[in-house]
């Protein structure tokens, strides 16, 4: 059924269960039962959405006039009407809890091995740390704060994936735009780092203040450089919801510590 909108610019949605229709606001997504539908410009017309079976005896999503799955609806001015369904695992609350866990825990049991990794590392210049033991201090700030960035990164990611946004075809516009915006946080970042350490720490000297946040900005670049290509590889395989964030975090880590062992090495060692 298609008719005009209200002059406030507002859209009413026919559903199954409010034949009457609902009023929602610009913007405002709105659930009803299984199906979310997400205004993303200014309506023209009013939509009937019809609900799909999805074989369970829940509904999917919304039905063309055709009776098949619709995943997009777009308006005849341009704007469009996006239904957001349930991932391949079913909804939140109807997952047992053994079934989360089954699908988590081989990540986890793998990343853990990975992330032994840093160990070898940080044994591997034991004495460049025992003499600058300001490299351990800040170690956790250096390699959380490249996880802080990836992390934001992957998020965003993962939903423009989701919507269809962003596809595998924008793989290196999408690497561009975030290896820059590493390179801005990257230059803000470490500004911040160097007063944090050279005057916040006591004992702190101006080379440890500087090879820390020099470290700390080669850190975020990379963070977001890793979550777009690691994000990207999974999506593939259609895990880039589960397996980004903790691939992502870990290899972070790892990789983080490394940059900074090595900066440390480089601009301290007999300093």
């Amino acid at each position: 059924m298609v008719g005009t909108a209200p002059a406030e610019h507002r859209i009413t949605i026919f559903t199954a269960n409010h034949g009457d229709g609902d009023l929602l606001d610009p913007y405002q997504p709105r659930c009803d039962g299984n199906v979310f539908l997400v205004r993303t410009a200014q309506p023209s017309n009013v939509v009937r959405p019809r609900a799909a079976m999805n074989g369970h005896g829940g509904r999917k999503g919304a039905l063309n006039g055709n009776g098949a799955a619709a995943p997009h609806k777009q308006q005849s001015d341009g704007s469009d009407l996006v239904p957001l369904h349930a991932d391949e695992h079913g909804h939140y609350f109807d997952t047992p809890i053994l079934s989360v866990v089954g699908h988590r825990l081989p990540w986890l049991l793998v990343l853990m091995l990975v992330q032994s990794v840093s160990g070898y590392v940080v044994s591997r210049y034991e004495a460049l740390i025992q003499e600058h033991v300001i490299i351990a201090s800040f170690l956790t700030m250096l390699v959380g704060g490249g996880g802080n960035s990836s992390g934001q990164t992957v998020a965003e990611l993962v939903k423009r994936l989701r919507t269809k946004e962003v596809t595998l075809r924008d793989f290196w516009r999408v690497l561009a735009k975030e290896s820059a915006t590493g390179l801005l946080l990257s230059a803000g970042l470490g500004l911040a780092a160097f007063p944090r350490v050279r005057y916040m720490h006591r004992g702190a000297t101006t080379s440890d203040a500087f090879a820390i946040a020099l470290s700390y900005t080669l850190i975020i670049v990379m963070a977001n450089s890793l979550g777009v290509c690691i994000t990207m590889l999974l999506h593939v395989f259609g895990k880039a919801a589960v397996g980004s964030p903790p691939v992502t975090q870990v290899l972070v880590d790892v990789i983080g510590i490394s940059l900074t062992c090595l900066v440390c090495s480089a601009l301290l060692q007999g300093a």
